[in-house]
């Protein structure tokens, strides 16, 4: 090998970019197909996995900007907001890999997930116990409600599915994702 393609950044990755960037461990923390109880849990993992990266670094960049303003330094704020605006926008996309998963799909990888999931970076996500009607849960503004109901018809194979996430506000609520309701059809 060419000395000057030889990695010099410690590590035992066979190149500086998979050193820096720590790919053998960030690949590690994915099931092995032999740990699947579906696999689309592959799919699951990735698409989480990869937005509380993008929530991790929009978090960094408002707590950034805030202080930025608190010093009067307005330009450097505003595009970090804005590349936090972009953080979501990529988060919310990704959401859209999700549509390829049935929601039979869906239920075999519930299973494994325990009773709270959805983005947690700064964010407080209630899954369980029941929030509404007959429900002592009290959603305070700022948190993110993550709903994900489906009614299975009586024949056990068509199913109405819904999802969507909300940001709570001191009015109400406003939507995070713009997704539509799906019917399914088992085939």
């Amino acid at each position: 090998m060419n000395e000057l393609a030889k990695p010099v950044l410690p590590g035992t990755a066979g190149s500086d970019y998979e050193r820096y960037l720590r790919t053998d461990e960030l690949l590690s923390l994915q099931k092995t197909a032999g740990e699947w109880v579906h696999r689309d849990e592959l799919l699951f993992q990735s698409v989480h996995q990869t937005s509380e990266i993008w929530l991790k670094l929009c978090w960094n960049e408002v707590e950034e900007a805030a202080r930025l303003v608190g010093r009067d330094d307005v330009a450097p704020a505003l595009r970090l907001l804005r590349r936090a605006n972009d953080c979501l926008k990529l988060v919310t996309a990704a959401l859209e890999m999700l549509e390829h998963m049935s929601p039979w799909e869906y239920t075999e990888v519930r299973k494994v997930l325990g009773h709270v999931t959805g983005h947690s970076i700064g964010m407080t996500m209630i899954e369980f116990p029941k929030v509404g009607e007959g429900s002592d849960v009290e959603l305070k503004e700022n948190m993110v409600l993550s709903m994900h109901p489906h009614a299975i018809a009586a024949n056990g194979e068509d199913c109405l599915y819904m999802q969507d996430t909300w940001l709570v506000t001191a009015e109400g609520g406003v939507p995070l994702a713009d997704l539509e309701m799906g019917i399914w059809a088992q085939a």
